[in-house]
C-alpha cells in the first residue's frame, strides 16, 4: 500500500511539473474574425451555419481532449507534455466564426 501511494504522489509530482502541456478546451479563447463574411446571410442560412459550427466545435473538442489524454504519458515518463498544435487553432478558429455569426444574428435580429 505504501508503494502504491508512493507511486501515485511521484505520478502526480511529474505531472504537475510537466511543461509543454495542451490547453483545456474549455479554456481556448475565440480567435477574432471579422462578422463581414457572414452579413450577406439571411437568418435561416445564419441558423443553418451556426449548427454545422457548433458541429465542428464538438469535432475540435473531442481533438483536443484527446490530445491532452495522449500527452499524459509524454508528460508522466519525459516530464515535457505535446503542446498544443492544429486541434487548438482549428478550435479557436472555429468559436471565432461561431462569435461572428451570433453578432450577425444578434444585430440581425435573427432567433438563435
Amino acid at each position: 500500500m505504501k508503494k502504491l501511494t508512493l507511486i501515485v504522489i511521484l505520478l502526480l509530482a511529474l505531472t504537475g511539473c510537466a511543461v509543454n502541456k495542451p490547453t483545456d478546451p474549455a479554456k481556448v479563447p475565440a480567435r477574432p474574425l471579422p462578422e463581414a463574411t457572414y452579413d450577406g446571410l439571411s437568418c435561416q442560412r445564419l441558423a443553418a451555419e451556426l449548427n454545422g459550427l457548433y458541429a465542428k466545435e464538438a469535432q475540435w473538442i473531442k481533438a483536443q481532449e484527446d490530445r491532452r489524454r495522449d500527452s499524459l504519458t509524454m508528460e508522466i515518463l519525459l516530464g515535457v507534455g505535446r503542446g498544443d498544435g492544429r486541434e487548438y487553432e482549428g478550435l479557436a478558429e472555429t468559436r471565432g466564426h461561431i462569435s461572428a455569426v451570433q453578432s450577425v444574428m444578434a444585430r440581425k435580429g435573427c432567433a438563435q
